[in-house]
């Protein structure tokens, strides 16, 4: 069975933990994975994603230094729109975290992304966790209602 360009993406980035430099070198140096392989590792992402080969990958990403090969993500990506701010993780300074706030009449629109799936909702309930007093949209029901 082929797998396309994505399910391999998306694959090393949960093989290496979403480390930029050893995805790179993986695809570059044509490391191959089985599709049990493939299976096996992308059956653990259960997050929204897209990958650098997403006809939806904002373009703003494109331009950030070592754009993420694979942005696992949480909340409303049209706020990339324009610009998006980029940190170091609170859990571990070696990854990045990506981001976006808007206000809104229905509170705290936002766009929470990192490279890798596991550190997802750990990132997203910290930086809502910090803030209550912003309102966020909760995006993990399917709606975006307040929280």
């Amino acid at each position: 069975m082929s797998r396309s360009l994505e399910e391999t993406l998306v694959a090393f980035s949960e093989k290496y933990e979403g480390n930029f430099e050893k995805i790179l070198k993986a695809v570059v140096y044509k490391e191959r994975l089985t599709d049990k392989e493939i299976d096996k590792l992308n059956d653990k992402v259960d997050e929204k994603y897209v990958t650098v080969m997403s006809e939806d990958y904002p373009e703003v990403l494109k331009g950030t230094n070592c754009p993420p090969i694979v942005m696992f993500y949480e909340g409303n990506m049209d706020l990339l729109k324009g610009e998006v701010y980029q940190l170091m993780s609170p859990f571990d300074i070696t990854k990045r975290l990506f981001f976006k706030m808007e206000s809104t009449n229905d509170g705290m629109d936002y766009f929470i992304g990192c490279e890798n799936s596991q550190d997802l909702v750990k990132l997203v309930d910290f930086f809502i966790d910090q803030h209550p007093e912003m309102n966020f949209k909760n995006y993990r029901d399917g709606d975006a209602l307040c929280i």
